[in-house]
């Protein structure tokens, strides 16, 4: 496929980092994709672009030739971990549910910003093509289409993930959080480290813990009403009432 392209073969020339940390980073990464990727509590994880570039793919290319800094990669690879699930679609009983991305009135413009591949942009336009569809906007679905094709003539497929099962998926995706947090809190104690930056710490895990279950809750909400409003839309085209 073709993200496999974009990673290059060779063996990386440690003397040449760019910044500090970025030789940790990129074994980290490299890591992840040999021995993490798809196994384990991963196994059932799909990431939505990957049909272009991955997100384990897009960590590795930034963390070497696009960030100047720790911190700028870090940035990045966390806003691309969280587009991922933002930019997912999922195939209700009566039609679409779409994360937070396509909320976005800048969407090409801010994946652009973060370096993301024509390949990829294309793809989430493709994506909010399918959404403005399913909320009537028929315009400026047809100018998605048109801005994907700019960015990519080739039609890639579209991830759509099962939505009938949400609300599992989203416990299931909760849980494995909260377990991680607990590793980490568990390896966190047993460190000889100073009281206070076991206590820091711990208290950064608890604080990520309670994001995590606002944000599980606001994604809840968010499907519930998805899901209400295809509802509608159907039974008000079956009954003949006009949307």
């Amino acid at each position: 496929m073709q993200f496999f392209q974009l990673i290059p073969q060779t063996t990386p020339n440690w003397s040449d980092m760019a910044y500090l940390g970025q030789r940790l980073l990129v074994r980290l990464i490299r890591f992840y994709r040999r021995h993490c990727s798809g196994r384990g509590p991963l196994r059932r994880l799909t990431c939505t672009f990957c049909v272009s570039e991955s997100c384990s793919a897009y960590a590795l290319r930034v963390a070497e030739n696009v960030a100047t800094s720790l911190p700028e990669a870090v940035r990045l690879i966390r806003g691309r971990l969280r587009r991922c699930g933002q930019a997912s679609l999922y195939c209700l009983p009566d039609g679409f549910g779409w994360g937070e991305s396509f909320d976005d009135n800048d969407l090409e413009a801010n994946m652009l910003q973060a370096h993301e591949l024509p390949g990829t942009v294309a793809l989430v336009l493709r994506s909010a093509a399918l959404v403005a569809r399913q909320r009537g906007q028929y315009l400026l679905a047809d100018d998605y289409v048109r801005r994907a094709q700019h960015n990519q003539k080739r039609s890639c497929p579209v991830v759509v993930r099962d939505g009938r099962n949400w609300q599992q998926c989203l416990r299931r995706r909760l849980w494995l959080h909260w377990g991680l947090a607990a590793v980490m809190a568990v390896v966190t104690s047993v460190l000889a480290l100073p009281t206070i930056l076991t206590a820091i710490g711990l208290v950064g895990l608890l604080v990520c813990c309670a994001r995590w279950w606002r944000h599980y809750l606001c994604r809840c909400r968010r499907f519930q009403m998805q899901t209400a409003a295809a509802a509608f839309r159907v039974s008000g085209q079956v009954a003949g009432v006009t949307p």
